[in-house]
Formats: C-alpha cells, sequence, structure tokens
C-alpha cells in the first residue's frame, strides 16, 4: 500500500506533539541527534518487532534516515536508538524507496 501525504502528517503530527511517553522520548532522542521533531519529518513508523519501532525521517536538508528505537526489557521513557542509517545517497534502492520520496516531495524537493 502506497503511503500518502496525510498518512506522514498524521505521524509527523503525533511525533510532534503527543504527550504519550513514546513520542516524548522519541522527541528527545531526536534532539539529542541534532534533529528538530518540529521541522523533521516522520515518513513511516512501525512496530517491527516486540519492544522496537521501526522508523524513516526526512529533514528539512533532505536527509534520508533509518532509525530503529528500542525499548525491550526497559520502559519506553528509557528508550534508546539502536540503529541510525543515513539512507539519503541511496533511498531509492531501498524498499522504502516510496516513503521517502513523499516526505522529501513534501519538505520541498
Amino acid at each position: 500500500m502506497a503511503t500518502t501525504e496525510k498518512e506522514i502528517l498524521d505521524r509527523t503530527s503525533l511525533m510532534r506533539t503527543s504527550g504519550d511517553p513514546l513520542w516524548v522520548r522519541l522527541r528527545e532522542l531526536l534532539l539529542k541527534k541534532g534533529l528538530d521533531p518540529q521541522t523533521t519529518l516522520l515518513a513511516d513508523f512501525f512496530s517491527d518487532d516486540a519492544s522496537f519501532e521501526f522508523g524513516l525521517l526526512v529533514v528539512p536538508d533532505c536527509r534520508c534516515i533509518q532509525f530503529g528505537f528500542d525499548y525491550l526489557h526497559k520502559s519506553v521513557a528509557e528508550g534508546v536508538i539502536s540503529e541510525w542509517e543515513d539512507l539519503t545517497d541511496r533511498y531509492q534502492a531501498t524498499p522504502y524507496d516510496q516513503q521517502f520520496t513523499v516526505a522529501l516531495k513534501m519538505i520541498g524537493t
């Protein structure tokens, strides 16, 4: 199923404003990575395993980042980013090409 701009906007809104512990922690971790959640798009985000969330970000400078949020054996509020990969130069060759393409269009490229 193709990712839509509305889905990206809905996920991004949760990331930016939700008081749920998962979103609060994700905002904290993104800030520590030097990304502003208020200007970053969450192109995709889903549970990939027990206590592990998979995500795709597009930032204003058009970088495409794949990450993993891991909270196995800890509370969500203590979760960590356990994977972080810049796919900017090769996102078209990933299974997430469509999500990144839609988010990049939204950023303005």
